[in-house]
């Protein structure tokens, strides 16, 4: 099971395979390959990836069940044919057949065919870099409370081999715990160790659920350099420290937000890391498992949303996913080069020399450029234009944020205009993480200003990554300046009760997938894995009921923007697509579009709303080739 984390929270991962982080392309390539090579005969997914078809192979003509096209003017067809990589045409049953005389047929026996799914916002390497830390997030099935993560850190402090040894934890989660809200302060993990003594302790890292808090024991700040009182104040972070009756005592609380500050603890780690298995092997294996677990869920297209961010490099990071992607099925690529942000901010923006864009290959596309404006909501980081709630405010003070709270500010307004314009000006898009109101207005100002330099901006479908909490003027906006937002529609199901006492009657204006419809905005609907599983159908059931899985009365948080079954659809197949530059290419069933399908054991237009997402996946096809099989179906010549 890969941990739960997020956008912000990767940079963890630089230090994780410091021995694969600097490689050159070439050299990760042959090393990654060799390791697979010599272990396939032993992992099954590294031996998933399709076989090439022989030359001359004839059509394929799919029949006998739902085919939804996923396009206005062709919604429903009796058949598809499909030829190689590419979409022969759509239409009657007997058109398809004079289409392609000799065609072998595959009866889909009453099951359901549309365009393979488009996750337009996740992370692949870094969350397969992360993946052997010890969870504390939720698990399915069991109680999540404070005491419950206790439990786990003080096993694994009694199982370290000795005091040197470190211990890395992912996916911990404050807002979730049903004994309520809890931060694991240097006072908790004193208290775990049964000594204040920083040399008596093992450096402890924990990445919160949300990356953008990370929590750290008196071991780390001994070795970060951070002192026990009055600690440094980064911009675009904050080093935590304890209030008592709403005075700043200036004691560190062992608490890190935001890049600015976590690099304090990074750099301890990457001196000294142990955390992590440091091999190619390690690496490759967990690569296959997500780009497999992808295709599984029926996603025959994925946006690397922080192309580099895990090894220091978008190019040895395409290579490793390319270099894995021989041996294991895989979905096609859209990508978002990180950037770092902060020290182009230092530095300045315009000394930076970025690459052009690149369209051309259809497994890989490098459209776009990914930025960070504030935090998470539910880690009360999300930069809001008033404070958040007097509860969160409780929870918060004592230990974590302090009074007065509104979120983090990753960057101003004129570090983001100036980043945007450069790259918009070379033709890339932006996608940037906004999830407060605040966050929002900010990006948005940048990209009006970006705008103002290059008035022909639309084409390159800027985003707001999250587009968390949303007002009908910053719509209105959206719509003025041709940007679109992606919505992680899990927010509803898995922290809408949170967010309601974070935020309150704020948290109605979270995920406004009907009003931006409306509006006449393209969305889009992501997982921000590890945020949330790999799993469009069960996103799907959350933006058409909008139900808060956490409420104990299982709610609906503002029923008025539920949307359709099909919106729902489009916002992850032509839509994302769109979103991502691919729409030529994918997202719709058309003659001359490449072939790239999924098949469901039944219909979603026609399913129980609140079972979409227990809708099993049959088969994922891409680029003609089936990657993966639920179980076998029938394949006939045609009579």
């Amino acid at each position: 099971m890969l941990p739960n984390c997020a956008c912000s929270r990767f940079d963890v991962a630089q230090v994780a395979f410091a021995s694969l982080a600097g490689k050159e392309a070439d050299d990760l390539i042959k090393e990654l390959k060799d390791t697979l090579e010599r272990i396939r005969p032993d992992y099954p997914v590294l031996q998933s990836a399709p076989l090439p078809e022989p030359p001359g192979a004839p059509a394929r003509l799919f029949y006998n069940g739902i085919i939804r096209t996923m396009r206005d003017d062709l919604p429903l067809v009796e058949a598809l044919v499909i030829r190689g990589t590419d979409i022969l045409g759509v239409g009657t049953l007997q058109a398809m057949r004079d289409l392609a005389p000799g065609a072998r047929e595959i009866d889909l026996a009453g099951r359901t065919l549309m365009p393979g799914f488009v996750d337009p916002h996740m992370h692949v390497v870094a969350s397969a870099l992360l993946a052997p830390g010890l969870g504390l997030g939720p698990v399915a099935g069991e109680a999540y409370t404070f005491d419950s993560v206790k439990a786990k850190l003080r096993q694994a402090i009694q199982s370290a081999p000795s005091v040197n040894d470190w211990i890395v934890a992912t996916g911990f989660d404050s807002s979730r715990l049903s004994d309520g809200w809890q931060n694991i302060t240097v006072d908790v993990l004193d208290d775990l160790f049964g000594t204040k003594d920083p040399d008596q302790q093992n450096p402890v890292y924990i990445a919160s659920g949300s990356g953008h808090t990370t929590y750290a024991s008196r071991r780390v700040l001994k070795m970060a350099g951070v002192p026990e009182y009055d600690p440094p104040q980064p911009d675009g972070g904050k080093i935590a420290t304890f209030f008592e009756d709403e005075k700043d005592t200036g004691r560190t609380s062992g608490i890190f937000i935001e890049y600015p500050a976590q690099k304090y603890v990074l750099a301890a780690l990457s001196a000294n890391h142990q955390g992590f298995p440091e091999d190619a092997k390690t690496l490759g294996l967990n690569l296959a498992e997500i780009l497999y677990t992808a295709v599984a869920s029926g996603n025959t297209m994925v946006n690397e949303a922080a192309l580099g961010i895990a090894l220091g490099s978008a190019a040895l990071e395409k290579a490793a996913i390319e270099t894995v992607s021989i041996f294991t099925a895989r979905p096609r690529f859209a990508s978002a080069q990180y950037v770092n942000q902060y020290q182009l901010g230092q530095t300045g923006a315009h000394k930076v020399q970025w690459d052009q864009p690149n369209l051309s290959d259809p497994m890989f596309l490098q459209q776009a450029i990914k930025l960070f404006a504030d935090g998470s909501n539910q880690g009360v980081t999300g930069l809001q234009r008033e404070p958040y709630t007097p509860w969160a405010r409780i929870q918060t003070e004592r230990d974590y944020l302090g009074v007065d709270v509104k979120g983090n500010q990753n960057l101003p307004v004129s570090a983001l205009s100036t980043l945007v314009g450069i790259a918009n000006g070379l033709g890339w898009q932006v996608i940037t993480h906004a999830n407060g109101d605040a966050a929002i207005d900010n990006i948005l100002a940048a990209y009006q200003a970006s705008n103002e330099q290059h008035p022909d901006n639309g084409a390159l479908r800027n985003r707001v990554e999250h587009c968390s909490i949303l007002h009908d003027e910053q719509i209105d906006l959206m719509v003025r300046l041709g940007v679109v937002p992606s919505f992680l529609i899990q927010h509803v199901a898995e922290w809408g009760y949170v967010l309601k006492k974070l935020l309150g009657d704020r948290a109605k204006l979270l995920d406004r997938c009907a009003s931006v419809e409306k509006a006449g905005l393209r969305f889009s609907l992501h997982s921000d894995y590890t945020v949330s599983p790999l799993e469009p159908l069960r996103r799907v059931q959350t933006a058409v009921t909008r139900i808060m899985d956490l409420d104990p009365d299982h709610g609906v948080l503002s029923a008025d923007e539920r949307i359709s079954v099909v919106s729902a659809l489009k916002a992850q197949t032509i839509d994302a697509a769109w979103q991502c530059h691919a729409d030529q290419y994918v997202g719709t069933l058309q003659a001359g579009k490449l072939a790239d399908l999924v098949i469901l054991d039944s219909d979603p237009c026609t399913c129980e709303p609140t079972h979409i997402g227990d809708i099993k996946v049959s088969e994922t096809w891409v680029n003609g080739a089936q990657v993966f099989c639920a179980a076998p179906h029938g394949e006939v010549s045609a009579a």
